[in-house]
């Protein structure tokens, strides 16, 4: 009978334990459980378990009454173990208050009683860790995971990661999740969370790129990251990605919402807002309390009361944080009056209000002037609702009664205070002393709190503020020299944000886009862009009087004739500008600002005397010069009309002269005007960079063109070459290639010369137009290469066509033939890019389908024959006269254009067989589009082949001049080889098809160095050397010279990667350490110092694809072969066409890896042993090893076993295994 109750009587009381409401019961339950006779000690001890596991972990379980239940537990297990490690590291509030984790305490009983833990135990013991910030402590726990041999478990690595990132050990954690051999979406999201944190935003965005799966909580770190990091127009786009990217199973949550919202708020982009408050509606997302509390601060911070106002309304439940947040919105916007009565109906809904509620009424309060109010809700706050005040609640009382004037009270509030008064309690009195001018307590506030804070620069400024205000302008000389002294400086400039049309702009007072402040400026002064153009004339002087009247705040000519000048001498205008913006930018008080304003106090005196308010007849020899002090910079019209005034004055003049006969002035005046001009020509001449040579250079140079401009960029970071219709300018400067390809990126593209040269083989595709078209298809395009499907398609085509090459290369070692490896690279990137852009196997490298031979030779003609075209002055009249090379592209673009519409034809009647569809989800670029409804199919020839030409010849040159580099660097071959057998772990005799498929992207990551030798081959021999833009308008560059518009400007990613002031003294030496830290992890350089891949808008979209298919090239071949220079001695240049071809090609022997192994192994053992073995076995012996080596490269194991004995066979793999090793 006691046995068929048993089971029903563990079941109850397990149930009983599931379902318990306090700790008396649990306690009744434990005593039931001890003192019943009906458990059996396994019963007894299961429910223990289940009892312990219950009080350690759950929420309203004990942990203390957990420890007396873990005591009583007699030879407890590991699972026992983790419980209560589990327990103590999760409740935070519990512990022994020591400040050893007692979780630790724990797992050292754990080891003494001899239990060792498992893959559990260690991921709550590093979260105990990570709570603390015990780092140290927590690398013990990393060594204790690799002794027990869980130092490749996910879920430890994972807790590891956030423990190194929570310490700000970054480095330890990257290394970590570099060298793991399985990552989870945990282990990428821990690494970007950690990075966020950190501040190490651009760090996370690469990972986040990087990842191929993404989950909610991938999508909401990087969107909350980014708005908590200060960039929260990119966490916009990255919610619009978001919609864009992911499938239906990850949609924005409320966390998402309430991040993005907290963007608008930020910017003030109420469109934004607007937009995002309608998707939470359409979405069928609940405006619960958080959603409804985000949108109240956005509309409030983005000034629209009203609408936030209605939200509020429109809350079916409001809480406290809901009621604070209309409370502040009230009081930041002034309306202190409609605060209060918020307060009241919030009393008598019964909603108790919290600190910051009392926050937000003494800020309305302060706005408002409301002092009465303030005292009485700052007296109500400790009375009533018994919340003790806290300095943020002293700073907003100080700050009302500082800006009513009463300062005793101010004083007496902040002696009375039981805190210590920090520096916004100060801070705040000494804002009611500036407003009231009470210099002696503001500057005995201003230097106590600059001993609090002496690197704060608004205190010095505040300060010498007061000091203006008294006219002490001795002190304020010496707050500035203190200031200069110290170094310090106003870090972050005053700015504001405004949104028109959805799109942000920030006007700062370190400078604002010029367009937008243009456009301001003459829409306050209310008159005329062309005025601007067409001088003073036009305005009328009645007109300058209203508008005097509106900014000076009285009428005076004078002022009227300043404005009439600054009118005509733009650049004085400028002038007068940037002085006043640098007059007011570390918040100088307007005496001080107008003080520094030197220029503008010269310039108004200038006016008084030539235009003064008495008209007095003027001295004689005056000559109307305004711009005699300053550099001029001034547009063509205005110079026009500037002369014509000036020469009209030295006519009167010489008339006036001569009618007093004074000839010998009339001369005098004539030399020195003509001498005045002389000099102010060559003062106001625009600077031009110097002068290197012209275009003729380039023609005598042009089969070493490349060394020649590099010489000439070690003399000149930038210069120029003089040509017959136009000028050239070179640059290896990175400031001025980041101007060029970011800073005024808009103002250079390719230009109609590059359109016309490439438009006959690719029509309007990316790489020849510019604009709305080049901003579409970018879009698109952009899109596409970041999907997961064409990652994984782009793989396992570059893996197929690996192994491909590999089995030519094999045979090409077994029959000992020299072969060139150049071309094999063209053929085999052109089969790779056309798989993955059009989904058609075109078997180049084998010249299996015939018709995608004569398209790959057509293909190769065209593009040879287009890229003769910059060079070839004739070519337009040989297109016209269909002859020469011109007839030949003719032809050639025809093959073409028919292969690739066939192609496209077919791909559509494909998308449109609905059983097509349903079978499969094609991943190249073509069927992508289609999938898009896009079926133009010149648009869709023209981007594709863009894609074909763009991915042909520069991964192909790159892998080429790598293989070189290799051959004369025999150890870093060696290096490379080594770091991918590392990393693939694959058996030397597995077949190529298992070595391809082996190479996962784990795999990649872990090819540090080949990574790096990559970079260093494309940072001295960039597939792309000189690549050239058109200027679009006259333009400075960083440098301070001058760009004309129509002039061709290029930077040169050769020369730059040869330069020493950017890489330093070994800049032309191969050295691929210096792309790794200390930890052996590749990091980046700036894009626009390493330029092999553009940067900015402009930047490669493939650069990760040519990255991951260089590797995977060179892991195959490097894993299977070595490579030696067929003549050693023979030269290797490259050939001058747009892309850095090896002239001749590369001709190379290659030979089995394993084969070179063993024939140096068996070079080794004769030298080494060879003396130890007489007589005839000598022969034997090297005949033997010589036939070994032989058979296994050529895989002939059966027969080798047949003629050597099995013993004979050992005892020569351990030889030669020992001489490897040695």
């Amino acid at each position: 009978m006691k046995e068929t109750q048993r089971p029903s009587l563990v079941n109850t009381i397990w149930c009983l334990i599931q379902e318990y409401k306090s700790t008396r019961e649990l306690k009744k339950i434990h005593t039931h459980i001890v003192t019943s006779p009906n458990l059996s000690k396994n019963d007894r001890y299961f429910l223990l378990t289940r009892l312990l596991f219950v009080c350690a972990v759950s929420d309203s379980g004990s942990l203390s009454y957990a420890a007396d239940v873990f005591r009583l537990i007699k030879s407890p297990n590991t699972s026992v173990y983790n419980v209560m490690i589990r327990g103590y590291a999760t409740k935070i509030n519990d512990g022994d208050g020591t400040n050893w984790p007692p979780s630790l305490i724990l797992y050292k009983q754990m080891l003494h009683d001899g239990i060792e833990p498992d893959c559990l135990t260690f991921p709550f013991l590093v979260k105990e860790c990570t709570r603390r910030l015990h780092g140290d402590t927590g690398r013990s726990i990393h060594a204790q995971t690799i002794k027990f041999g869980f130092h490749n478990d996910v879920f430890v690595h994972n807790s590891m990661i956030s423990l190194y990132m929570a310490c700000g050990r970054l480095r330890c954690a990257r290394k970590l999740f570099v060298y793991m051999l399985h990552r989870d979406v945990v282990s990428w999201n821990s690494m970007i969370i950690g990075y966020l944190r950190s501040g190490e935003l651009d760090m996370a965005l690469d990972l986040f790129r990087r990842m191929k799966k993404r989950n909610i909580i991938t999508w909401n770190s990087i969107i909350t990251g980014f708005v908590q990091g200060g960039r929260p127009k990119e966490a916009l786009e990255f919610f619009h990605e978001m919609q864009i990217i992911s499938n239906d199973m990850v949609r924005p949550d409320k966390i998402t919402i309430a991040s993005v919202l907290s963007a608008c708020a930020y910017l003030g982009a109420i469109d934004h807002g607007k937009w995002v408050h309608s998707y939470l509606r359409r979405s069928g997302l609940d405006c619960d309390l958080v959603m409804g509390t985000a949108l109240v601060d956005m509309y409030g911070k983005c000034g629209c009361v009203e609408k936030a106002y209605e939200v509020f309304k429109a809350m079916p439940e409001k809480d406290t944080l809901a009621w604070t947040a209309m409370i502040s919105v009230f009081a930041v916007h002034g309306f202190g009056h409609e605060a209060f009565d918020l307060f009241e109906e919030m009393k008598i809904l019964g909603v108790k209000p919290n600190r910051v509620t009392f926050v937000g009424l003494l800020s309305a309060c302060a706005h408002s002037g409301l002092v009465e109010k303030g005292r009485w809700c700052f007296d109500i706050m400790r009375r009533v609702y018994l919340i003790e005040p806290q300095v943020y609640h002293y700073a907003c009382m100080v700050d009302i009664l500082g800006r009513a004037g009463l300062f005793e009270e101010a004083e007496g509030l902040i002696r009375s205070m039981s805190l210590e008064p920090d520096v916004f309690v100060w801070g705040a009195l000494l804002g009611g002393c500036q407003m009231h001018g009470n210099v002696k307590l503001g500057e005995k506030v201003a230097l106590y709190l600059i001993d609090l804070e002496p690197l704060n620069h608004s205190f010095y400024v505040n300060l010498c503020d007061l000091y203006a205000k008294a006219n002490r302008f001795d002190d304020i000389k010496k707050i500035r020299a203190l200031m200069k002294e110290k170094g310090i400086k106003k870090e972050a400039p005053g700015c504001s944000l405004i949104e028109v049309e959805g799109v942000v702009h920030e006007f700062s007072v370190k400078g604002s886009p010029d367009l937008v402040m243009e456009e301001v400026f003459w829409t306050l002064v209310g008159c005329p862009k062309n005025i601007y153009c067409q001088g003073f004339g036009r305005m009328a002087d009645q007109y300058m009087r209203d508008v005097t009247l509106i900014i000076a705040g009285k009428d005076t000519s004078v002022l009227t004739w300043f404005f009439n000048m600054l009118c005509k001498y733009p650049f004085v205008q400028e002038k007068v500008a940037e002085e006043a913006r640098e007059a007011t930018e570390a918040d100088n008080s307007t005496e001080v600002a107008l003080e520094k304003m030197q220029y503008l106090h010269a310039a108004l005196t200038e006016t008084l005397r030539l235009y003064p308010a008495v008209p007095v007849p003027y001295p004689r020899g005056c000559v109307i010069d305004l711009q005699k002090r300053c550099d001029s910079k001034r547009p063509p019209t205005a110079r026009k009309w500037a002369r014509m005034i000036e020469l009209l004055a030295y006519m009167i003049l010489a008339l006036v002269l001569y009618e007093l006969n004074c000839a010998k002035y009339i001369w005098e005046l004539a030399i020195s005007v003509v001498a005045f001009h002389a000099r102010r020509s060559l003062r106001n001449r625009k600077r031009y960079h110097p002068v290197a040579g012209t275009v003729f250079h380039l023609l005598f140079n042009f089969r070493r063109l490349h060394h020649f401009m590099t010489d000439l960029a070690r003399k000149h970071r930038t210069y120029r070459l003089l040509g017959l219709f136009r000028t050239e300018v070179y640059t290896a400067d990175p400031a001025n290639v980041e101007h060029i390809l970011k800073t005024n990126f808009e103002n250079y593209g390719k230009g109609w010369r590059h359109y016309t040269v490439l438009k006959d083989l690719l029509g309007d595709g990316i790489f020849t137009v510019d604009g709305e078209k080049w901003r579409h298809q970018r879009k698109e395009s952009s899109y596409e290469f970041s999907t997961k499907t064409l990652r994984d398609f782009s793989s396992a085509v570059f893996k197929t066509n690996a192994a491909k090459l590999s089995r030519i290369l094999s045979e090409a070692a077994s029959s000992n033939t020299t072969i060139e490896i150049q071309d094999l690279f063209m053929k085999s990137t052109l089969d790779s890019v056309f798989k993955i852009v059009l989904g058609v196997e075109l078997d180049n490298m084998c010249g299996t389908y015939e018709e995608g031979t004569r398209f790959s030779k057509a293909f190769d003609e065209a593009s040879a024959i287009t890229l003769y075209r910059y060079v070839d002055i004739f070519w337009k009249i040989k297109r016209f006269l269909n002859i020469g090379s011109e007839a030949a592209l003719r032809n050639s673009i025809q093959v073409v254009d028919e292969f690739v519409s066939k192609v496209i034809k077919s791909k559509i009647e494909q998308v449109h067989k609905p059983q097509d569809n349903l079978t499969s989800k094609k991943g190249d670029i073509l069927s992508r589009f289609l999938e898009l409804n896009e079926t133009d199919a010149k648009y869709l020839k023209d981007i594709i082949l863009s894609f074909i030409i763009a991915g042909k010849d520069t991964t192909a040159t790159t892998l080429s001049w790598f293989i070189y580099i290799l051959c004369k660097h025999p150890h870093l071959q060696e290096k490379v080889a080594q770091e991918v057998r590392e990393a693939i772990k694959l058996k030397d005799n597995s077949s190529v098809d298992e070595l391809a498929a082996s190479i996962t992207e784990e795999a990649l990551d872990r090819m540090q160095y080949l990574h790096a030798a990559l970079t260093e081959t494309l940072r001295l021999y960039p597939a792309v050397p000189v690549d050239g833009k058109l200027c679009f308008s006259d333009d400075i560059w960083p440098d301070g010279f001058t760009i004309r518009k129509g002039f061709s400007v290029s930077y040169q990613p050769y020369a730059m990667g040869r330069m020493k002031y950017l890489w330093g003294d070994d800049a032309e030496e191969f050295r691929p350490e210096r792309w790794l830290d200390e930890n052996g992890l590749f990091q980046q350089e700036s894009p626009f110092k390493f330029t092999a891949f553009q940067a900015g808008p402009r930047i490669c979209l493939g650069k990760e694809f040519a990255y991951r298919q260089m590797k995977i090239f060179c892991a195959v071949l490097l894993h299977s072969f070595v490579f030696k220079l067929s003549d050693e001695k023979k030269s290797v240049t490259y050939r001058t066409t747009l892309t850095l071809h090896i002239d001749g090609g590369l001709h190379l022997r290659v030979s089995s890896r394993l084969g070179h192994l063993i024939y140096t192994l068996h070079m080794r053992a004769h030298r080494l042993r060879l003396h130890q073995v007489k007589g005839d076995s000598k022969v034997k012996f090297s005949r033997f090893i010589f036939y070994k080596m032989i058979l296994l490269e050529k895989g002939r194991s059966r027969w080798h076993y047949k003629v050597c004995p099995l013993n004979l066979l050992k005892r020569l793999d351990y030889l030669l295994l020992d001489q490897y090793a040695a």
